[in-house]
């Protein structure tokens, strides 16, 4: 082989080297860069779903099939609409990976930590057929300022009657009316107590039909939440400490 053929196949060697790399990078840009990407998965009759955090934030989703249509990777964006308990002008991202818990009739529900209001917000399936349908991202509970705003004050004692959430800024009373008569109970919100701040992702088990969320709090100790009735997804209850420390 001549000097020049030589030199041609080098370059053309190197153009394929580079276009596989760049090829590989584009298909992977929505994901976090490293190996530290970890995927939630549930297997469904459509497929298997797989859920992951992208790199802005943002829950992302896909439905694979083995050697099937979809085999390059489309990942979609879960519903992320804006919630009235969050700064009207920050995009509501997240900060833990995702995770999944599978109802007894196929449905699959997603928490995940927001990064605003250090929580965990939920997702669920309407139909276990169907994977492009899903009530969220549902808030918890009315999450008030903390400590509570001074109103006004009676003699040495303080009174905190701030009836609003500030969202916009501290105090702001510009957000959900926290008093109003059941709207915990009524409303979107996936439970009906204060905050929980976790510190951890969280770990979903099915306990006869019953989703159980386990998650390390903010004090260090495990926590769990679950489903108020087995099988429903609109509810959960007040977290349960364990005594157990997860330092």
């Amino acid at each position: 082989m001549s000097p020049t053929s030589r030199t041609i196949r080098c370059l053309v060697l190197a153009s394929c080297m580079l276009l596989n790399a760049c090829q590989c990078l584009g298909q992977n840009q929505t994901l976090l860069p490293g190996n530290n990407t970890k995927f939630a998965i549930g297997e469904m009759t459509y497929g298997v779903h797989v859920f992951a955090l992208s790199q802005d934030g943002f829950v992302v989703h896909q439905v694979a099939h083995a050697g099937g249509p979809n085999a390059s990777g489309v990942w979609y964006q879960m519903p992320n609409s804006h919630q009235g308990s969050t700064p009207s002008g920050d995009q509501q991202t997240y900060d833990s990976d995702p995770i999944v818990g599978q109802n007894s009739d196929g449905r699959l529900e997603i928490f995940a930590r927001s990064h605003n209001n250090l929580d965990f917000w939920h997702w669920f399936q309407v139909n276990a057929s169907d994977p492009w349908t899903w009530v969220g991202p549902r808030e918890p509970a009315c999450l008030c300022n903390f400590p509570p705003c001074l109103a006004h004050a009676k003699g040495i004692f303080p009174l905190f009657d701030q009836k609003k959430c500030g969202n916009n800024v501290n105090c702001g009373n510009d957000g959900y009316d926290c008093s109003a008569a059941g709207y915990e109970n009524s409303g979107p919100k996936w439970w009906n107590s204060q905050a929980i701040f976790p510190t951890s992702d969280g770990t979903f088990v099915n306990v006869n039909g019953q989703l159980q969320l386990f998650y390390r709090g903010f004090d260090g100790l495990m926590y769990s939440v679950m489903q108020l009735v087995p099988g429903n997804s609109t509810k959960y209850t007040a977290p349960t400490a364990w005594g157990t420390l997860l330092e």
